[in-house]
């Protein structure tokens, strides 16, 4: 990472503005500074009437304001600087190309130590996962929803209050895009296009807390546009950047392998036969995406569980190795109470014949599809011929920025419940994860 510079470049910016205030100070007619003017000017003449170029050639100049521009070699000469992009400034909401984590933490974000984070020199499984990374938890349906819960209630404050984050996710949400946007709400937008499930649910959630109608809370209380930064404070301005793990020069991509480690039956559906189970899962990230359907567990008592083998749960990485989802990694998960007829095997061939000639890598009961999209496609073609009882479906975005802290070992749940045939069911999946990253350290 660069050494910080932004005290030399005040001391530059105040040094040069006290030397234009002694210059406007000087008595005019003074004869010496006139003579320095005249001087510097021919100067600047002899400077460009001596610069040889090719009319055509383009090279890049210092616009007036200080910023980066590009000019123009014409038949007389270079031309005027043009096209200038204005200056970075921390502080302005955009972690851009020439600031770095331990120059502009506002914009960019804390640096996360890439040391923290196993090597991929020497990748291999955490002997114990412990640490449990609540953050990813997906909760049951009511708690996720927080009725009168104290996520609801701060929901409710911060759209009262017209939150900065909260402008920013209502206007990803309105298709309608507006002059000045940040360059965070397109990408934002294009995310919830990508995940129309998520993006329904977050509206339900807003609704919940006050926001009746996208548009109209939108141009009542617009989002932060280009520029607005400039007139805020530093601490004031919010970050709209992608979060540490992005953040530019800080760490290489942090590679990842993802499993079911187990399943859990709080109460069981199945009251005579108890609950015999097995879960498809997507992962879906820039590279592609992955399925896996886990073998069937025997028949699960209220209380029991039943404890995966590494090569039976993984399902992000089942060729063997990390992988960098480069992105969010969007998670689907789909369990189904099985009654031994032989639909679990119709199940596999549905799913086989889907994703037969897309170029995968099958595994045991694993594919790895290079196309995005077509894993929920194969997925919901065979679920609509399964004939097992479906009870459990899940879904959520781990995002970018918490992947490095996941790449020690980290595990989460993920939760649904219900009602089959007048019986009230629960069940949890534990799910684990682990990885390195390129500038991690070695371990051993």
């Amino acid at each position: 990472m660069r050494t910080p510079s932004t005290s030399a470049t005040l001391l530059c910016a105040l040094l040069g503005a006290t030397s234009f205030a002694c210059g406007d100070d000087a008595t005019p007619g003074d004869g010496a500074d006139e003579a320095g003017e005249a001087t510097e000017t021919d100067d600047e003449v002899g400077e460009s009437a001596g610069s040889e170029c090719e009319p055509g050639d383009e090279q890049a100049c210092e616009c007036p304001d200080g910023g980066e521009g590009t000019q123009m070699c014409t038949d007389t000469g270079w031309g005027e600087c043009s096209d200038c992009v204005p200056p970075s400034e921390c502080g302005n909401g955009v972690c851009e190309d020439d600031e770095l984590c331990d120059e502009c933490v506002e914009d960019c974000g804390i640096c996360l130590d890439c040391a923290e984070a196993p090597s991929c020199e020497q990748a291999a499984i955490p002997d114990g996962i412990e640490t449990h990374l609540e953050a990813l938890d997906v909760p049951l349906p009511g708690e996720e929803e927080g009725e009168g819960g104290s996520l609801v209630v701060e929901l409710q404050a911060r759209v009262a209050d017209h939150d900065e984050g909260v402008r920013v996710v209502v206007a990803a949400l309105d298709p309608e895009a507006a002059p000045g946007e940040h360059p965070f709400v397109p990408k934002l937008r294009q995310i919830f296009a990508d995940y129309p499930e998520q993006a329904a649910a977050v509206r339900r959630q807003l609704a919940r807390a006050g926001v009746d109608s996208v548009p109209s809370y939108r141009a009542a209380h617009p989002e932060l546009r280009v520029g607005e930064g400039e007139s805020r404070s530093p601490s004031s301005t919010p970050s709209l950047t992608p979060g540490p793990a992005e953040a530019p020069g800080d760490c290489e991509d942090p590679k990842l392998r993802l499993r079911v480690a187990k399943i859990v039956v709080h109460d069981e559906a199945d009251l005579v036969f108890k609950d015999t189970i097995y879960c498809a899962v997507i992962a879906e990230a820039m590279p592609g995406a992955e399925i896996r359907v886990t073998p069937k567990t025997f028949a699960l008592d209220n209380g029991d569980e039943y404890t995966f083998s590494l090569a039976e749960g993984v399902v992000w990485g089942q060729v063997g190795e990390p992988v960098a989802p480069q992105g969010s990694l969007a998670m689907t998960y789909n369990c189904l109470e099985g009654d031994g007829t032989g639909a679990f095997e119709e199940f596999l061939d549905a799913i086989a014949n889907g994703a037969e000639g897309v170029g995968i890598i099958p595994g045991a009961n694993g594919w790895v599809i290079p196309v995005i999209g077509l894993a929920a496609e194969i997925i919901s073609a065979a679920l609509a011929l399964e004939t097992d009882d479906h009870l459990f479906n899940a879904s959520q975005i781990i995002p970018a920025n918490l992947q490095l802290e996941m790449t020690p070992g980290v595990w989460w749940s993920v939760e649904r419940d219900g009602v089959f045939m007048l019986k009230p069911w629960h069940w949890e999946l534990r799910m684990e994860a682990w990885g390195c990253t390129d500038d991690g350290i070695l371990e051993g």
